[in-house]
């Protein structure tokens, strides 16, 4: 019984294998007649487009250079118009750049010994110790990096237009569709695809247990690459797929700068890289994976040389790469206001060309004259008014109509993406001029757009989702934004604002429970914002000024602080942090 038992189990193990066999040999059938039909579809293509560029110049010479771009060389006349749409741009090459060249003439020899006179490529020196190699074709360019190899100079350089493909997101189709017939769909309109790629994202299967596997979510979204050709952004214009109503748009641009992780520099990656290998922990001349370092002993940077991995986003180096990279757009929008109307002043005499010299109403001795200028000061640092509570709740009753008026909200969001909804509402309903945001929780990935609003975020220091503030203001008011504050027991984000008078800086901040903030540190904050502001945020600050039950040391810090500039507190009075 046992040996008819073993040699059933060793026949069922031979069928499984030999069904295995023939769906693997099933599929690659299939593969190799979808290939057969685009290379059939390719050639009739092909020569579609040589009949009707016989047709369209029958006396003119065309000549293909292979290697480098398609050109069309027919009379003077034809060189202004327009190129097939089966041929490609001449792009101009990318930099090779070498670092650290110490003889500068050998390279110069080494690389202009084969080129003829007027020919010769051009170097540029930068302030880095970098010297850039500017050739004036592809030909060119890939001879020079034929000499660097051969005589092993470490160089890095980019990927050449004409080899980049061009990236679309296709979204609203099913994840389930064969890619070959999309494939297929898209070269009958005259798109051919390189790659294209299912989007998926990584989740645990049980969000509330961190025990628990992670599994990969298919999304209705694709990465379809195409090979350059002059008609890669008709693709926009395609509505319909696979029976399926679907939007193809442009991928989101990249925020951050990219960094090699061969030898750990800014601004390239390792795909083009011919530089020694740096470790990202110790800066020392080997790959990452080799480093003998232990975890005790301290990280050192390969591009600051302190005291932290190269690949840190929170350094000074990499913030002013992103501040180069993606420089502040100020905002020169100037807002409408209306004119005041004129009293005790007739039709006649307001149509005279005679000038009307009318006196404004004066306050009388005895009664308090309360302006924007004066709740403004009640709300910072630069004076004291007596009563202040009663002062603003007059003044806001009696001008509710003004335009000038700045409608301000504070708010902790505690992930601004998940209530955006939430906070869109507010911004229309409420008519709400500025928004302070904190706990806004963005990575340099996140990317927000309410309509009629700008938006200026900091996030924390580390680049994970924590943290963080926002300042939503809208366009109509002229404003530019100031540096950000990113540190790890504060960030804020500023505003200054020209409200008529003095420019107001207005602020969005917060701290976080265990960020150690204290009394020198709310000092350091306070003194850059100038003169006038007004602070809204988080503080995570308990205080009994301000309604709560408990003195912590940050609130003790706080109120002290605010004493000694002479800033004004105003909060709900409830039992509650400090929230404004």
């Amino acid at each position: 019984m046992q040996n008819i038992l073993t040699e059933l189990k060793h026949a069922n193990e031979q069928l499984h294998r030999q069904v295995a066999e023939l769906q693997a040999s099933q599929k690659l059938l299939q593969i190799k007649n979808s290939e057969l039909i685009l290379a059939t579809k390719t050639s009739q293509l092909n020569t579609k487009i040589n009949d009707n560029i016989e047709k369209k110049t029958p006396n003119s010479n065309i000549s293909v250079s292979k290697g480098d771009n398609v050109i069309s060389k027919a009379n003077k006349k034809s060189n202004n118009n327009p190129t097939n749409d089966n041929t490609q741009k001449i792009y101009k090459p990318p930099p090779i750049t070498i670092k650290g060249v110490k003889q500068f003439d050998k390279l110069k020899q080494l690389l202009t010994c084969e080129e003829s006179v007027g020919n010769e490529q051009q170097f540029k020196v930068l302030s880095n110790d970098e010297t850039r190699i500017l050739t004036k074709n592809e030909s060119q360019f890939r001879s020079k990096i034929k000499i660097l190899e051969e005589n092993k100079v470490e160089y890095h350089r980019y990927q050449l237009k004409s080899e980049k493909p061009f990236r679309v997101v296709l979204r609203g189709i099913n994840h389930d569709s064969d890619m070959g017939i999309i494939t297929n769909e898209l070269y009958d309109q005259g798109h051919e695809v390189s790659k294209i790629t299912n989007i998926q994202i990584k989740k645990k299967s049980d969000p509330k247990n961190k025990n628990s596997e992670w599994t990969y979510i298919r999304l209705p979204l694709f990465f379809v690459d195409l090979k350059p050709r002059e008609n890669n952004k008709d693709i926009y214009n395609i509505k319909l797929l696979c029976h399926q109503i679907i939007k193809i748009e442009p991928p989101r641009k990249k925020q951050e700068v990219p960094q090699c992780k061969n030898c750990q520099a800014l601004g390239h990656t390792q795909n083009y890289c011919h530089r020694s290998s740096v470790c990202v922990k110790c800066s020392e001349g080997h790959r990452t994976e080799d480093c003998p370092k232990s975890k005790k002993t301290k990280a050192k940077c390969a591009n600051c040389g302190e005291d932290h991995t190269a690949n840190w986003k929170g350094y000074s180096a990499y913030k002013k790469a992103i501040e180069r990279a993606h420089p502040k757009q100020v905002s020169a929008v100037l807002r409408i206001q209306q004119k005041p109307v004129t009293t005790n002043v007739s039709y006649s005499q307001m149509a005279s060309t005679s000038k009307v010299h009318t006196k404004t109403p004066q306050p009388k001795e005895n009664e308090e004259s309360t302006t924007l200028n004066d709740i403004l000061v009640a709300l910072t640092n630069n004076g004291q008014i007596g009563n202040k509570p009663d002062k603003v709740q007059k003044y806001l009753a009696e001008n509710k109509e003004m335009n000038h008026t700045l409608r301000i909200i504070a708010w902790n969001a505690n992930g601004l993406v998940q209530r955006r909804q939430e906070l869109e509402d507010l911004l229309y309903s409420e008519n709400i001029d500025i928004a302070l945001i904190s706990e806004i929780h963005f990575t340099t990935w996140t990317y927000l757009k309410i309509r009629n609003y700008r938006i200026y975020t900091t996030i924390h220091p580390s680049g994970k989702a924590r943290g963080g503030t926002a300042v939503i203001i809208k366009e109509s008011i002229k404003h530019y934004e100031l540096e950000k504050y990113s540190v790890n027991h504060i960030q804020a984000t500023s505003v200054r604002v020209n409200d008529g008078n003095n420019d107001l800086t207005v602020t969005a901040v917060y701290c976080p429970p265990q960020g150690g903030a204290d009394e020198i540190k709310f000092a350091e904050f306070f003194h850059t914002l100038g003169s006038r502001f007004i602070v809204g945020g988080d503080y995570n600050a308990k205080h009994t000024h301000w309604g709560s039950r408990l003195i912590t040391p940050k609130g003790r810090a706080l109120l002290k602080v605010a004493n000694n500039i002479n800033a004004e507190i105003i909060t709900t009075k409830k039992a509650n942090v400090l929230a404004h």
